[in-house]
């Protein structure tokens, strides 16, 4: 009887191990998923900036030369 409660035990214990890692492997990819959409945002802000600015400086030249 021993036995099987020991090995129940380790039966539980390696599910409850295994939802755990799943757990984790959920977070990783959920937090790899939100870097890779504020590295998107960052890459658009900064595109847009860019173009702003070089907006601007034909602007600027524009106005130069009238």
């Amino acid at each position: 009887m021993g036995a099987m409660v020991g090995a129940a035990d380790a039966v539980k214990s390696i599910t409850e191990s295994t939802a755990a890692q799943s757990m984790i492997t959920q977070a990783s990819s959920h937090a790899a998923t939100v870097q890779a959409a504020n590295n998107a945002q960052l890459n658009a802000a900064t595109a847009t900036a860019n173009a702003t600015n070089s907006a601007t400086g034909s602007l600027k030249d524009i106005a130069k030369n009238q």
